[in-house]
Order: C-alpha cells, then structure tokens, then sequence
C-alpha cells in the first residue's frame, strides 16, 4: 500500500513554519513528512535553510504517530538507484495514473504498494520513491486529464532512467533542474504521448 507523504522544503520556509506544516499534513492524515538537509538555501531568494534536526525534532514533539524524515546526499549514495517522485498541480486522477503506471514496471522503495487517495483530504502533492532499472519501460496506454508536473531527485543516472521510463509512456518535457554533489532535482512536466 502506498503511504501519502508531504515534502517540506527547508530552503522555502522557517523553522517555525516547518514544523506547522509538518503538524498540519498529520492532522490531515498525511502518513509522513520528508524534508531536506542542507547547509545553506538553494537559491539567495529563498533566504532559509534552518537545521533540519531541529526541525524534525519540534515536528516530533507536536507529532501524534507521523514518521518524520530527511534526504540528504549520504542517503542518496546508500541507493544510487533510488529516485523520489513528487508529483504536483494535478488531479488526484493523474496523480494515481502516473503513480500506478511506475508501480507496474518499478519498484516502489519499501515493495511493491498500492496507490490510494482519501477523498476526505485535500491533497496537492503525492510522493513516491522507486528503484529505476537502466532500460525501464512503462506501459504506453494510458492517458491522463492534464499536464501533470513531477520533481525527479536523486542520483544523476536514476534520474536519467527516470525520464527515459517516463518518455516511454508519457510526453515529457524538461522544465529545469538543479544538480548538487551527488543529487539532481529535475523537474519535467508530463502529458500524453
């Protein structure tokens, strides 16, 4: 079955602000909270990259039963393989879609999962992570309502197998992409091939 997640980006917020956002996601039955770790904000307009295990630690505190966690490149170079796949400005329709068609060809971190949705929450972003074979190809029939943004991170050559796998079913088109030490954060927007 597939956990619901909220990504909270540390280089888009305070602390403070973090650690609501996290509290809030489990009051709307959100299964778990990801952020980042970083030493300093990604972009100088963003002006925010408080420390994360503070962080985690006050989202704990407030915390109910939500599992709380951070990606940091140590992790990354752990699974070399392994890409996170938020999706975004979609329907939950679309988010399922993509979600499922990367369930029947990929592995899910953790095994094989169900997606599902809670009708009684508002979601605006879905998060997955899957193990990415070179040469991965998605079923080609499917169909999605819109455009459906998606931020691919992990290593470089996941990613890389990433899109190919995407491309193999969908329309992809490269918005931008940030590259750190051993991470890329890609973002591309999907639409029917």
């Amino acid at each position: 079955m597939v956990r619901l997640g909220c990504v909270v980006m540390a280089g888009q917020a305070g602390p403070t602000a973090l650690v609501e956002h996290m509290n809030a996601a489990e009051r709307a039955g959100i299964d778990f909270s990801v952020t980042s770790d970083h030493s300093f904000a990604w972009l100088e307009r963003q002006g925010h990259a408080p420390y994360v295990w503070s962080v985690l630690g006050g989202a704990w505190k407030k915390s109910e039963d939500t599992v709380n966690d951070t990606s940091t490149s140590a992790d990354e170079a752990a699974t070399p393989d392994l890409v996170q796949v938020v999706l975004g400005s979609c329907s939950a329709a679309d988010a399922d879609t993509v979600l499922r068609t990367l369930g029947t060809r990929l592995t899910p971190d953790g095994g094989p999962d169900e997606s599902h949705h809670d009708t009684g929450v508002r979601v605006d972003t879905w998060t997955a992570a899957f193990a990415v074979p070179r040469g991965a190809v998605l079923s080609p029939d499917v169909s999605l309502t819109g455009a459906v943004l998606v931020d691919l991170q992990g290593g470089p050559v996941a990613v890389g197998h990433m899109c190919e796998a995407l491309a193999s079913a969908f329309d992809v088109q490269i918005a931008g992409s940030v590259s750190g030490d051993q991470e890329i954060d890609m973002q591309v927007t999907l639409t029917n091939a």
